[in-house]
């Protein structure tokens, strides 16, 4: 898996200059064992026990994946991860469904570009039933809206989810009485939590592991309803938390 990764993500990436003034780092390196099907099936499906793992971080500029767009639907992989370019190649290439992925548990999503692939992301997650979700967004690239996480965590309440990252700048829950439908949450990270998350950490009774980076303007102290819901994660091991501190009056 090391060397399939070495190849398929670059020493260096560079800047995407058709997305200026917006930031988006792609992959201008050319895997010879790419150019031709029967070399990348070799290289993505070999015989055996198959691939396991899978990292395609970056856009490979100019790759012609209509050579084999099925090689990413690969049943032996358990952890995905990939750039966002490469979900509307995945489920254009044929009709998804829960057989697509039958080994994948893991998957990391490098949000990148001024376009939002947030309904091919949807329909990758409808066949897929994960424990590990992550979705990165990069600094100084356009970003996701309020309503494109709203969607992505509606999409979410299907998955039985231990772990969920969120690196991202608009992380507001806002899915009412929904609740959430996590109860084998173990880790959750958040890059900018709002106050609807920790008014939901009651309902993740497993959950180890908490990170809520950058709270949002609504919370400017800890107060009682914030320590009792921590309070209520009995199997809580770790938490980072910043708070900001109350002035005196």
């Amino acid at each position: 898996m090391t060397f399939v990764k070495h190849l398929l993500s670059p020493e260096i990436p560079a800047i995407d200059e058709v997305e200026v003034p917006h930031t988006r780092l792609v992959c201008l390196e050319k895997c010879r064992a790419m150019r031709h099907r029967q070399y990348a099936e070799y290289l993505l499906q070999p015989r055996g026990r198959g691939l396991s793992s899978l990292s395609v971080p970056f856009e490979i500029k100019d790759q012609d994946w209509s050579l084999f767009p099925d090689f990413l639907l690969n049943p032996t992989i358990e952890f995905l991860a990939i750039d966002s370019y490469y979900c509307k190649l995945i489920v254009s290439s044929q009709e998804l469904t829960k057989a697509s992925f039958p080994s994948l548990k893991a998957l990391t999503i490098y949000q990148s570009g001024s376009c939002r692939q947030m309904d091919e992301l949807c329909r990758l997650l409808r066949s897929c039933d994960l424990q590990f979700f992550c979705l990165e967004e990069p600094s100084g690239t356009e970003g996701l809206t309020q309503s494109d996480t709203l969607e992505l965590l509606s999409c979410l309440q299907q998955q039985n989810l231990k772990v969920l990252v969120l690196n991202v700048r608009h992380c507001g829950l806002r899915l009412g009485k929904q609740g959430i439908a996590w109860p084998n949450m173990k880790a959750l990270y958040i890059r900018e939590g709002e106050e609807d998350w920790l008014d939901q950490l009651p309902e993740f009774e497993k959950l180890q592991i908490l990170s809520l980076e950058n709270p949002g303007p609504e919370i400017r102290f800890i107060d009682h309803s914030i320590i009792k819901n921590i309070a209520t994660c009995r199997h809580l091991m770790f938490i980072l938390r910043v708070f900001r501190k109350s002035q005196a009056r």
